[in-house]
């Protein structure tokens, strides 16, 4: 054993020892050496040229642009333990411009590193290449590990402006990470994480343990093909282990005609794959189907969508179904999130669907999530809940803690006839219209007559379920909240008084269910008497004798968010914002001059800090962040 690690540090030693940096710039000239800034090459032919060793560089000036497509295969990089870095250097960041043809392409590589560029082609209706590719068919079901993607903007491509896949077995990639990537204006798909499909022959999967986070996909329309699914802003797919999150998905889809997809961010075929805090919106779809804002798809189980927001899409907000010939789609979660006015077109606030007599749906928990519904004029069979009228067999579907408001009579709850799911502690509210539940093929008028019928809303003999107003702060309005954070959303925060605060059922205790340790807005997800029904737990926004500084200020709102390391903070007034350590050291100190602010700590040394706001003359009582976690 001493002997292996000896050896291994002394490879690696010997590896960085004989890493080489290159530039290249407008400026230069392929016959320099390329190995300092002063002696750049000049073209993408010349980089494409060489063949790069594990913990090499290339550097392209930043604000230049190279004209060309780049090429890597094993030869290049191909050691996860060095990686080779492509990024730019000085000012800016550099433009690969591809015209016709791919940015960056690499073909059975691993420990590759590309960062802070801009990827343009030159047109989505003119080019006829993806943007960012990756591709592996390696025989072995080889997992290539190392490859990871920061701070790029991929634009302006015929296909897929980021297409990382694999097609032979169980051959894919490990530990991939997608950071900060602006994908957009590219015709196909904004960035799509695919692998071999098994049908009814699964064993394994191609990719394990994807991180997309921090990305941005947005205008990439997809194309008229009836035979494939186009216009997707998000998806991860063949994948053991994955985490979607603090990604936006917005007007995607408006070109495809294929039923079955798109839609803003959603996985299939994937197990162990989290989906959270995330905004998608205004996603489209030509079909009758889809254009959803999120989805646990085929073949997907033990996944968990959590804290996002869906608003305004074509299809669901939230889709969880079974796809023909799929692997068991099993122990799936939808909690804490919220939608507002989806289902323009098809489907429902919230949806399950079952393709095909055969597949496996079963175990599918949807509980504390807020929907709110309006009538949609190309869609008469909405409803803030619904399951589709598809194949029958769609096996244990909980519903639990969740609030259901509709306007103009549309349907809190659509299950049709041969279909069932068990309801238990939620608030139902139609708003200006009578109560309308409609149950396997019965309309209900009142909560009393649907409880007795059915067996819904009771657990053992004690009666649950609310019909009442929730009293949310602004239903209705929630509206767009990217670029900030998806949980700077307000409207559907419960106001003071709601006979949602502290009339939820106890999860746990009574259904063994784990909860989940926060709310959509962070915070615990169990204050007071008992758990709230809805995404959110009550938060009074001001009492006499903690949060007002006089009667006309409030104290302001502050959440520090550990995974972005962003600290937001919100309220009138504020001109200073400070942050002091344990030991009572100033270690930061902004200037405010508009509010809401953004600032960025996720630079700050693991500990705790005391954040306190203020003005010229006065300070509010503060709060306490725990950072570099």
């Amino acid at each position: 054993m001493y002997n292996f690690i000896f050896c291994f540090f002394f490879a690696s030693l010997a590896l960085s020892a004989h890493a080489t940096s290159y530039y290249v710039s407008a400026a230069g000239n392929d016959f320099n050496s390329g190995t300092s800034e002063l002696t750049p090459w000049k073209s993408i032919s010349k980089v494409n040229s060489i063949q790069f060793a594990p913990g090499d560089n290339l550097y392209f000036r930043g604000g230049d642009t190279f004209n060309g497509s780049i090429y890597l295969d094993s030869s290049d990089g191909n050691n996860p333990a060095a990686v080779f870095t492509i990024s730019s250097y000085g000012n800016g960041r550099a433009t690969i411009n591809a015209g016709n043809s791919y940015g960056i392409f690499g073909y059975n590589t691993s420990g590759i590193r590309i960062e802070n560029l801009v990827l343009t082609g030159s047109g989505m209706n003119s080019n006829n290449q993806d943007g960012l590719g990756f591709y592996a068919d390696l025989p072995g079901d080889i997992k290539l590990k190392g490859l990871s993607f920061h701070h790029i903007e991929v634009k302006n491509f015929g296909k897929t402006g980021v297409k990382i896949g694999s097609w032979n077995g169980n051959t894919g990639y490990e530990n991939l990470l997608l950071d900060g990537l602006v994908v957009h204006d590219n015709l196909w798909d904004g960035i799509l994480v695919y692998g071999y499909i098994g049908f009814n022959n699964y064993v394994g999967y191609p990719h394990k343990n994807v991180v997309i986070r921090n990305c941005v996909s947005y205008n990439n329309p997809g194309v008229a093909d009836p035979n494939a699914i186009r216009g997707n802003g998000i998806v991860l797919s063949n994948t053991d282990g994955g985490l979607i999150e603090h990604c936006a998905a917005f007007n995607n889809g408006a070109g495809n005609v294929h039923c079955g997809g798109p839609g803003g961010i959603w996985v299939y075929d994937a197990r162990g794959v989290t989906i959270q805090y995330n905004e998608s919106f205004g996603n489209h779809s030509t079909s009758l189907c889809d254009g959803l804002g999120f989805d646990l798809d085929g073949g997907s189980r033990d996944c968990i969508m959590q804290y996002n927001y869906s608003h305004d899409n074509d299809g669901g907000g939230f889709l969880m179904g079974q796809m023909l010939n799929g692997r068991p789609w099993k122990n799936n979660i939808c909690r804490y999130n919220i939608s507002e006015n989806d289902g323009r077109h098809n489907a429902a606030g919230i949806t399950l669907f079952k393709e095909g007599s055969t597949t496996v749906m079963d175990s599918c928990l949807v509980y504390h999530n807020t929907v709110y519904m309006t009538p949609a004029a190309a869609n008469s069979s909405e409803a803030a809940f619904k399951i589709t009228e598809w194949y029958t067999g769609v096996e244990h579907a909980m519903i639990f803690n969740n609030i259901f408001v509709t306007t103009g009579g549309v349907p809190l709850v659509d299950v049709p006839s041969g279909y069932e799911g068990y309801f238990a502690g939620n608030l139902y509210w139609s708003s200006g219209a009578p109560f309308l539940i409609r149950y396997r093929g019965v309309d209900y008028s009142s909560l009393s007559d649907w409880r007795n019928a059915t067996g819904n809303e009771k657990t053992g003999a004690t009666l649950r379920g609310i019909h009442a107003d929730p009293l949310l702060v602004q239903p209705g309005n929630g509206g767009t909240v990217y670029p900030e954070p998806a949980d700077k959303l307000v409207a559907y925060r419960l106001q003071e008084g709601s006979p949602a605060i502290d009339a939820g059922i106890n999860l746990e205790t009574q259904f063994g269910i784990f909860g989940g340790p926060a709310d959509f807005w962070g915070e615990s997800a169990s204050q007071g008497a008992g758990n709230d029904v809805g995404a959110g737990e009550f938060e009074p926004v001001s009492s006499d004798a903690d949060e007002k500084q006089n009667s006309s200020e409030t104290v302001p709102v502050i959440r520090y968010h550990p995974e972005s390391g962003i600290l937001y903070v919100a309220g009138e007034g504020i001109t200073r914002i400070e942050l002091y350590s344990t030991a009572g050291r100033l270690v930061r100190n902004y200037t405010v001059y508009d509010s809401p602010v953004a600032l960025p700590c996720g630079d700050l040394p693991h500990g705790i800090y005391f954040v306190r706001t203020g003005t010229d003359h006065n300070s509010w009582p503060g709060k306490l962040i725990r950072a570099g976690y």
